[in-house]
């Protein structure tokens, strides 16, 4: 992937030691998007938020969909009582709750298009209203290309666009949005790209510095965390920089770096390499 390549080259520019990709094959296959639009038809038409512009916009899960419909807002979308009295089959559902949960009642039970949601569980969302959340429909492939429920698709919301859509609704006028989403299921690997900064020789123990540059391999984000992989390569192209000149001492102890798929990476790289686990005495994750 690229940002293992990416990875690698500056690794071995910087001149570290040991720089490679280690491979690792998953059980399931690997959700990714390739279009997602969300178009305000009417009362006038603009284009809302787009997959292009801001990824974590499309609910990772969704499904491949286009439909022209009206929206209709119930609340939190969370519990059976938010629709009493609501008719959402076919229609777009605009919620306050998370994706997922409203998904289910939404799209299973009650025949919507898609779903709509401005949830944000970090703080006040009202202290950031641009801010969009990540957000899940938690399906899973079956180990093929299917997912395990019967999904159709939802879009992340930052609050100032969900309080401009009920804006719209509560004042009475009759809003109209256009879905575009286009997904796929496929065979992947876990790519874990790893270097080290070799220690002096008098103690075969490993200081690990860590950082997840993979989100899945669907979703990847500044904070979360191209800033935390950016950091420990930054800090190795340092010390590096500094040992090899003369200002900085070799360690004792070799700095391995290792770039993980959250979670997941750290597992397998530690189950391949169990002598190399024995040897790690500390860790510092960013």
């Amino acid at each position: 992937y690229r940002e293992s390549e990416y990875i690698v080259r500056m690794a071995e520019k910087y001149e570290l030691s040991d720089v490679h990709i280690e491979t690792f094959p998953l059980e399931q296959w690997t959700w990714d998007a390739e279009k997602a639009e969300l178009w305000l038809i009417k009362p006038e038409r603009r284009l809302i938020v787009s997959y292009r512009d801001i990824p974590a916009a499309l609910a990772t899960g969704s499904w491949n969909g286009e439909v022209s419909t009206e929206v209709v807002y119930v609340g939190a979308g969370t519990d059976a009582s938010h629709y009493e009295g609501i008719d959402v089959k076919g229609k777009l559902v605009l919620v306050s709750g998370p994706v997922s949960r409203a998904h289910r009642l939404a799209v299973r039970t009650y025949d919507a298009a898609g779903v709509l949601s401005y949830y944000n569980g970090a703080g006040r969302p009202i202290d950031r209203p641009d801010q969009i959340a990540w957000q899940s429909l938690g399906g899973r492939t079956d180990g093929n290309t299917e997912l395990t429920y019967d999904a159709t698709f939802g879009f992340s919301l930052s609050h100032r666009m969900g309080m401009e859509l009920l804006g719209l609704l509560e004042g009475g006028e009759s809003v109209e949005l256009k879905v575009l989403v286009r997904t796929r299921t496929f065979p992947a690997d876990m790519e874990v790209p790893t270097a080290a900064i070799p220690g002096n020789g008098s103690s075969d123990q490993e200081i690990v510095l860590s950082a997840h540059l993979f989100e899945g391999i669907a979703k990847q984000g500044a904070n979360d965390n191209m800033s935390g992989s950016a950091a420990i390569l930054e800090a190795a192209r340092a010390l590096n920089a500094l040992i090899r000149i003369g200002k900085l001492a070799r360690p004792r102890r070799t700095i391995r770096l290792i770039w993980v798929p959250e979670f997941s990476g750290t597992y397998a790289y530690l189950e391949r390499y169990p002598e190399e686990r024995d040897r790690m005495i500390a860790a510092i994750n960013i």
